[in-house]
C-alpha cells in the first residue's frame, strides 16, 4: 500500500483535474465559435461559448477540492471500489464527452455519455455525504453542469 502525504493528495488530484481541463483544449479548435454559433439549440441552452467555458473551469476547480477533500477521507483510495477511482475514472469520461462535443461534433455518441457522466456524477455526490459534507456540496454544482449538459446534449442532437 503506498502512503501519500495529505498535501501530495492535494496536488496531485488538483493537477490532474486541471490538466483534463487542458487536454481537451487540445482537441477544441479555433473554429468552434463557427461551429456553435451555426446549431439550432433552444434557448435555455443556447449559452455563448466563453460562459460554457467558464463554468467548465470553475467547476474543474470545483471538483479539484472535491478530490482532494475525498482523497484525504477516502479508506479505501487505492481499492477499485473506492472513491478516489471512481473519481479518476469518471474525469476520463468528462473529457470523453467535452472531445466528442465540442471537438469532434459527435452528437449522439456525447449525448449517452453524457447520461453515463451524470450516473457517474450522481454516484460521487452520494458517496461524497458520508466522507465530507464539504466535498459533496462542491459537488452540487458540478452535478447540475452535467445535467445542464445532457440537456444540453440532447438538444443538440435532436434539433441538428
Amino acid at each position: 500500500m503506498i502512503v501519500m502525504p495529505s498535501w501530495m493528495r492535494i496536488m496531485l488530484a488538483s493537477g490532474l483535474c486541471f490538466a483534463a481541463g487542458g487536454v481537451v483544449a487540445l482537441y477544441i479548435s479555433a473554429n468552434i465559435f463557427n461551429w456553435h454559433s451555426s446549431l439550432a439549440i433552444p434557448a435555455f441552452f443556447a449559452l455563448p461559448l466563453p460562459v460554457i467555458f467558464f463554468i467548465a473551469i470553475v467547476t474543474y476547480a470545483l471538483i479539484s477540492i472535491a478530490s482532494s477533500l475525498m482523497w484525504i477521507h477516502d479508506p479505501k483510495p487505492w481499492d477499485f471500489r473506492g472513491w478516489v477511482p471512481l473519481f479518476f475514472s469518471h474525469l476520463l469520461l468528462n473529457m470523453a464527452w467535452y472531445i466528442l462535443f465540442f471537438g469532434y461534433h459527435v452528437l449522439f455518441l456525447s449525448l449517452i455519455l453524457s447520461m453515463i457522466l451524470a450516473t457517474y456524477v450522481m454516484m460521487l455526490t452520494a458517496a461524497a455525504w458520508s466522507h465530507s459534507r464539504l466535498a459533496f456540496w462542491l459537488l452540487m454544482p458540478y452535478m447540475a453542469w452535467v445535467l445542464y449538459a445532457v440537456g444540453m446534449s440532447m438538444a443538440v442532437w435532436l434539433n441538428n
